[in-house]
Parts: C-alpha cells; sequence; structure tokens
C-alpha cells in the first residue's frame, strides 16, 4: 500500500557527543539587584510560575475542597534551593514541608534540545537555577535518508545540530555535554510505517503522539538508563520544552498557556516514564517565554514555532509556500494515490428541471452524473477529481469551482469518506450539521488513572482551536466506548486521538482513538 522501497539503511546510524566549554564558574555568582541579570531573570521565572501554581491550587479549593492538591515539586524544590519564600504555598496544605523535604534534586539533568526557542530557554533556567550537570541531548528522528530537501538543499537536521553547537558556546547557556542520538530505526519502525498505514486507509492519523510515547518518553528513557546511566545510579531527571504541567508525581496537566497547550501530546505517555520529567514552560506563556529569551539575549529568541508534523514540519518542498500541499505531496511519495470521484447527497429539486426532470441547465457542466437513492434525495457526482483519499481530511474545504446558483452558493466543506467506493462526499456551508457530531466512538483506550465516578469530565479531539477559555469540551457522558459531547463537534475524523481530562484539574485522564 505504501513505498517501503525508501526505507532507509539503519547501517548509517550514528551517535556522537562533544564536550562543552566549561561554565560551572556561574555557580559561584553574587545576587545583583538588577533584574535584567540572568539570574534574576530565572529568579522571576520561579517566582511567577510558583504563583501560578499557588493560584491553580487555590482554584481546586474553591471548587472541590483541598482533599487532593497538585504540586510541581521540582519548581517548589529550586524555589527552595534559592531562597524563595514558599509560605503562601504553605499555608494551602500543612503536609507540604515534609513532603516537600522528602523530595531530592537529582544531580544530573538531560534536556530534549531542539534549535528552537522552547528547549533553549528551559537549558536557559537550568543554567541559572541547577546547580548539578547539564546534558543536551538531540534526538535525529528523521535522519539522513528520509529528511526533505530544503531550497538549499541542507537536511533541517543537519542545520539543528549547527545551531545547537552555537549555542552551546553562549554566555548565558551551559551545556556540559550535548550528545547527538538517533532514533531513526525506531521511529520508522514504530511511528512512521503505522502512521502511512492508518494514512492509507482514509484515517487521520497523530503521529507525534506516538513519538511521545514511544520515542522522546520511551526510546529516549531507556538509552539513557541502558546506555548513558548503565555504570551510574540514575539519579537524573529529563527535561523537555513541552507546554504541559506534571504535577505529583505522574500527573499530566494542561499548561497554563491554554493556547500553546501539549498535554493532548503527551497523554499517550505511560505515567511511570513521566516520574522523572520536568517541564519548566508549564506556568508560563510563550510570549513570556519569548521576553525571557530576549531579556537573557539568546539569538533564536524570535525563531518561529514548528508547525505540523515533526518530518516535515520545516520544509519547503518543491518551492511551495502551502503546507498542505507540501504535506499532500510528502505523502504521495509513500502511498499509492488512486483518482475517485467528489460526490453529494442532495435534494432533486435543488439540481433537477421542475419541467423535465433533468439536471439544471447551469449546472450541467459541473455534474457528471446523478444516482437517485429516493423519491426526494439524489447523489450526483462531481465533474472534479480527488488525487487520493488520503490527502483529504473531514471538514476540509474544497477547493473547486462549482456554480453559486440557489442552493449551492458558499464554500464546500469535506464531511465523510467512503474507502470503498474511493469516494469523497461534500456538504455546501460552514454551518452544515453533516460536519457536526456529538456522539463520538472510540478504541484502544488508555488510562493515566482510575477515576472517580464523581468526577466531571472535559475532553479534546484535536491539541488547539478549542474553547479559548478552558481548552476544551465539557461532556454529557462517558461509557467505555463512546462520549456525549455538550457540544457539537466539527473535524472529527476516524483514526484521530480523543483525549479526557478531568474538568476542574485538567488532568490527563484518558487517551482514544476515534472510531
Amino acid at each position: 500500500m505504501f513505498n517501503i522501497f525508501l526505507k532507509p539503511n539503519f547501517n548509517l546510524i550514528k551517535c556522537f557527543t562533544t564536550k562543552a566549554v566549561n561554565k560551572t564558574a556561574h555557580l559561584e555568582k553574587t545576587i545583583i539587584e538588577t533584574k535584567t541579570t540572568p539570574y534574576n531573570i530565572a529568579i522571576d521565572y520561579l517566582q511567577k510560575s510558583l504563583q501560578r501554581n499557588i493560584d491553580f491550587n487555590k482554584n481546586i479549593i474553591e471548587k472541590n475542597g483541598n482533599k487532593k492538591l497538585f504540586y510541581d515539586f521540582t519548581l517548589l524544590k529550586l524555589c527552595q534551593l534559592h531562597n524563595v519564600s514558599l509560605k503562601e504555598i504553605y499555608k494551602l496544605d500543612d503536609k507540604l514541608t515534609l513532603k516537600l523535604d522528602s523530595y531530592k534534586l537529582p544531580t544530573k539533568i538531560y534536556v530534549g534540545l531542539s534549535s528552537g526557542i522552547d528547549s533553549t530557554f528551559s537549558t536557559a533556567i537550568l543554567t541559572q537555577l541547577f546547580p548539578g550537570k547539564i546534558i543536551g541531548i538531540y534526538m535525529q528522528n528523521w535522519g539522513q535518508q528520509q529528511d526533505s530537501i530544503t531550497e538549499t538543499s541542507n537536511k533541517c537536521w543537519e542545520k539543528d545540530i549547527k545551531e545547537l553547537e552555537s549555542l552551546q558556546r553562549h554566555e548565558n547557556l551551559r551545556i556540559d555535554e550535548l550528545i547527538v542520538k538517533s532514533f531513526e530505526k525506531e521511529y520508522w519502525m514504530n511511528v512512521f510505517e503505522p502512521f502511512l498505514e492508518t494514512y492509507s486507509k482514509g484515517e487521520t492519523p497523530n503521529p507525534d503522539i506516538y513519538c511521545n510515547s514511544l520515542i522522546k518518553f520511551k526510546a529516549l528513557m531507556e538509552y539513557i538508563d541502558l546506555e548513558l546511566e548503565k555504570n551510574n545510579d540514575r539519579d537524573y531527571q529529563l527535561v523537555m520544552g513541552h507546554y504541559c504541567q506534571k504535577l505529583n508525581e505522574k500527573g499530566i496537566h494542561m499548561a497554563f498557556d491554554i493556547k500553546k497547550d501539549q498535554s493532548y501530546y503527551l497523554s499517550r505517555v505511560a505515567p511511570d516514564n513521566l516520574q522523572n520529567c520536568w517541564f519548566p514552560l508549564g506556568h508560563i506563556t510563550k510570549k513570556e517565554c519569548r521576553e525571557y529569551a530576549r531579556q537573557l539575549n539568546l539569538p533564536n529568541f524570535e525563531k518561529k514555532d514548528s508547525v505540523g508534523i515533526c518530518f516535515v514540519e520545516n520544509e519547503k518542498r518543491f518551492n511551495e509556500s502551502s503546507h498542505s500541499k507540501g504535506f499532500s505531496n510528502f505523502l504521495s511519495e509513500y502511498i499509492d494515490s488512486k483518482e475517485g470521484d467528489f460526490v453529494s447527497y442532495l435534494p432533486k429539486k435543488l439540481f433537477l428541471d421542475d419541467k423535465n426532470g433533468k439536471i439544471k441547465k447551469h449546472l450541467r457542466n459541473s455534474i457528471t452524473k446523478m444516482e437517485s437513492i429516493d423519491n426526494e434525495i439524489g447523489k450526483i457526482v462531481w465533474n472534479f477529481k480527488h488525487n487520493g483519499i488520503h490527502s483529504y481530511t473531514i471538514g476540509q474545504r474544497i477547493q473547486a469551482i462549482i456554480p453559486q446558483i440557489e442552493g449551492f452558493k458558499g464554500k464546500w466543506y469535506l464531511s465523510e469518506k467512503n474507502l470503498e467506493k474511493n469516494e469523497l462526499v461534500i456538504v455546501n456551508g460552514r454551518d452544515n450539521p453533516k460536519l457536526y457530531r456529538k456522539e463520538i466512538h472510540f478504541k484502544d483506550v488508555f488510562k493515566h488513572y482510575e477515576n472517580d465516578d464523581k468526577t466531571e469530565f472535559a475532553f479534546k479531539h484535536r491539541s488547539l482551536h478549542l474553547d479559548e477559555e478552558t481548552g476544551v469540551i465539557p461532556l454529557e457522558s462517558l461509557s467505555n466506548n463512546s462520549l456525549i459531547s455538550g457540544n457539537k463537534c466539527s473535524g472529527v475524523s476516524k483514526g484521530q486521538f480523543i483525549v479526557v481530562y478531568d474538568a476542574t484539574t485538567k488532568q490527563v485522564y484518558m487517551n482514544a482513538i476515534i472510531t
């Protein structure tokens, strides 16, 4: 179904390390009462993050009482280490002092590095606040043979490594060791091939969720444990630049910045694998991250965010500016495209002439044939073709010329895929009821914990573009294989992931695949 001849030669995979310039002297710093000094910027970050953890728990107490509160223990321990007052958060929980005393910072931190601002700023914060060793790891998941060719014929991973080597020399960054490790084989087998198989069925998978659960928070941690720490006591923490919060021991919660929240993508990571992780960006906004980075004079503070699926996200393929078109062309390299029909099911009175029962004059050049479904509804086949069901997603606007006559005016959208007939069903209007669902069925449920029957839930069926205030959609009911949404949902597609949250704490409860 897809072209396996493009499978890479894994014998080419290599791992190498580079040693950084020793920058441990920064630890013997004098606190200067100027907010723009790197250390005071880091303290400001601590104070802001701490206050938001406090406000988060106050909100829970107001709604649920204080039967269970949620703490970012790494954050609190760093506050304690740098004499940032914890009096206010201690007032919420008289047992917190004992809990915090039993929590120890690790002697070593591994930071997942890209050349982007999020991981760079996370490293800058650790540089100022963490007294132990900081080791950066760049994961080369999409490597030498598969990487898309950019306009300058450079591979994006080669560019990333060069930028990281430059950042390593920055005065406000301490990376004691930089490791570049290829996970090309694991990514291809566990993420990319299943992604192609699902797409070839006309479904809409999300490979980034599998990349997190199987590569970044599994294969990487196994590599650290079995290779880098095999002769050590494994006293380390893995730090990542995701926008989410890890609270208490294993819980993943939505980020403070709802518009940038990435908890959706971490919803299939095994809770045990999260125990030794920390996400410094969970309590701040992207805008604040960039501003802190600017104050720290980080050279990439204005660098654009990565957008889309990781293996095509930063490429302009064949000089195209359209990301969606470039992605479609990318898929066509691996999945065989089969041309098919666009169809619509409409009342016959819209397209048949009352006098002679034939297709109306203004539509004859746009409709190739008509099939009667019943006395009122007919199926029409449009005169334009699709280039493969896998190239389209539910809810996508169809760029086609359709006569703007009564009953046909406006934009048209994809509402359904018929894989058996290789047909795509389109409907008129963004508010067409066929584009929306309230009942959603799912399979392959992955739970993070067992729930309380009294818990109120909410959910996401995609990462962003949901409720601007809460970032989630309310639930009317939830069963073992389906849910009823409190709102009508658009763009719900087979193969997508659905993530259910505790509506109050915004903790990830479960992940499942939409059917």
